[in-house]
């Protein structure tokens, strides 16, 4: 629910610079709530999913409190103000684990000074800023929430003194279906970011800048619920990867699909 200054409370009440008793001040609030409407054995039974949800809060904000930003928590599109027609077709804000990048970065080559990285689905800014730390050409996010959009640039402005490969960090207030893809080698990174409306089109915008001028592209992508999608494209192939390591803050162990198309860059 957005409050009069516009800022979004759930999210805020989660926010990894609030204070651990202000976190536990909700939580109790809440299971009060969910014990005046399912009774005492109703709330037992959502507490193993809520004590995930809430490890992974706490993992979450401590990457948060380590690095200055604020990139934690869980908020669902309709608390959200977002001005596309394709909010209906978006999933959710769900931040990237730490442990999860830096296992699926692991899989591209050393050096990246010649490829563009673009998150699509960019939020709070969490990935960019990990992107940022490697030699990328150019980083840049695709967010179609002004507030979430909003938050990635204040969180970039905060992390301003952390070591970085990369200094062109580009965080982009623009649906997804209307991003032009960027020329050159790419990395594209996807969490499950829309449904698949938005990812057939994104996928077509993608195919036709690639037939336009071949160069290597790597996806990146986490839940991949549409990977038949990519795969169909016709230009991309996966690749075999390690299995992620295992998240014991997610209720859900995400799959994570690689694919590349094209001849090595350069």
């Amino acid at each position: 629910m957005l409050s009069k200054n516009g800022k979004n409370e759930s999210a805020s009440a989660l926010d990894p610079a609030s204070s651990g008793a202000g976190m536990w001040s909700v939580i109790l609030r809440r299971a009060r709530g969910k014990y005046r409407e399912l009774g005492l054995l109703g709330t037992l039974g959502l507490l193993p999913k809520n004590l995930r949800r809430w490890a992974q809060v706490y993992v979450d904000q401590r990457y948060d409190r380590r690095h200055g930003v604020s990139t934690a928590g869980y908020t669902p599109l309709h608390e959200l103000v977002i001005s596309s027609p394709n909010k209906e077709f978006g999933i959710r804000y769900q931040p990237t684990t730490h442990k999860q990048l830096v296992a699926m970065f692991q899989n591209l080559p050393p050096d990246l000074s010649d490829f563009t990285f673009v998150d699509f689905g960019s939020g709070r800014g969490r990935v960019l800023l990990f992107a940022a730390r490697f030699n990328f050409k150019q980083v840049v996010g695709v967010e179609f929430s002004e507030e979430l959009h909003r938050s990635a640039m204040e969180n970039i402005a905060a992390a301003a003194g952390l070591d970085r490969g990369c200094h062109d960090i580009r965080p982009t207030l623009q649906d997804a279906t209307l991003f032009p893809i960027p020329d050159g080698p790419l990395v594209l990174y996807f969490f499950d970011p829309f449904r698949d409306q938005v990812m057939r089109q994104v996928v077509d915008n993608i195919t036709r800048s690639y037939l336009a001028a071949p160069r290597k592209i790597y996806v990146m992508y986490l839940a991949p619920v549409h990977e038949e999608m990519v795969l169909a494209s016709g230009i991309f192939s996966k690749v075999a990867v390690p299995e992620l390591p295992y998240e014991v803050s997610l209720p859900t162990q995400y799959r994570f699909a690689f694919f590349e198309a094209g001849s090595a860059a350069g």
